[in-house]
């Protein structure tokens, strides 16, 4: 996958047979450690359908918007009168329809609250059960509410899922294998020159995938001047010139480290070199041309 990457394809890191709507959580990529800009991918379009659907701020801890606009009245705002006080009675039976409404507003709260669970462990199982069974079995032993806390009627722990979903994507310590992927795509830009005329959508999906992907997940860091030379420097070999140009362009205009500004600009000019150019194929390394090489190798 690193080659594919360092040509700007991410890939989705889920198996393509499986399919998934709209409001479903995406597949989670496996029970084997995850690649980090995977598990980024993963994790950021997970938040965004829990969003969608209300249900990211429950996963994280709040209550449900249904239930926090059921409000209780305060009793200390409508306290007991002396026995003897003519009202006696009156307030005290009001109290008691109070206190019985509060009672029920409590009840319908806490429904509320553990269908809404309910309904966030329900999505992230689906997403791992086919991927990562062993992922799903854990789910089912830490979060299901009748084993955990003797809760019947069949709830689940939907913020306990989700804090789980979110341990496994983010894994911990990287692995040394996670490490070198990243290394790999790097060497794979660099070494894969675009070629003189090429599409700037070539451009385009490199400077990302670096931007993105590549850059956040190396062992080593790039500085921000560092930064925007590796941006400058992945246009094609004709426009080292140009490439010098934009750089004082950029010092000038107090945009040096305005990164998709820089990707904007080296763009636009690898699009002027193509219309006065006939259009090379932009060639990358494929998966078949790497076959019998390692890519993870250090």
């Amino acid at each position: 996958m690193s080659t594919a990457l360092a040509a700007g394809d991410a890939g989705s890191g889920s198996p393509s047979t499986l399919t998934t709507s709209s409001a479903d959580l995406p597949q989670f990529p496996g029970d084997q450690d995850v690649l980090a800009h995977v598990a980024t991918a993963n994790r950021n379009a997970a938040e965004a359908r829990l969003a969608s659907r209300g249900l990211l701020a429950v996963a994280q801890g709040g209550m449900p918007p249904a239930a926090a606009q059921i409000i209780d009245v305060d009793l200390t705002e409508l306290p007991e009168l002396p026995a003897d006080h003519r009202d006696h009675n009156r307030r005290k039976e009001s109290r008691i329809r109070i206190i019985a409404t509060n009672r029920a507003n409590d009840v319908k709260r806490k429904q509320l609250v553990y269908d809404a669970w309910t309904d966030i462990y329900g999505l992230v199982y689906k997403s791992v059960e086919v991927t990562a069974p062993v992922l799903a079995q854990e789910l089912k032993d830490h979060c299901d509410l009748s084993t955990t806390s003797g809760m019947p009627g069949g709830h689940f722990d939907g913020p306990r899922a989700w804090a789980i979903l979110l341990d496994r994507l983010s894994g911990g310590r990287r692995t040394e294998a996670d490490k070198d992927f990243y290394r790999s795509a790097e060497r794979v830009q660099r070494s894969s020159k675009l070629a003189n005329g090429c599409l700037s959508a070539d451009y385009s999906k490199k400077a990302l995938a670096f931007l993105i992907h590549i850059k956040p997940n190396l062992p080593q860091s790039y500085d921000d001047d560092d930064t925007t030379q590796y941006l400058v420097n992945l246009m094609p070999e004709a426009l080292k010139e140009g490439g010098r140009r934009i750089k004082n362009e950029l010092r000038a205009e107090g945009k040096y480290h305005d990164f998709m500004h820089v990707i904007k600009c080296c763009r636009e000019l690898v699009q002027e070199e193509q219309k006065g150019n006939t259009p090379s194929p932009a060639f990358v390394v494929s998966e078949i041309d790497m076959a019998g090489h390692d890519v993870r190798a250090r």
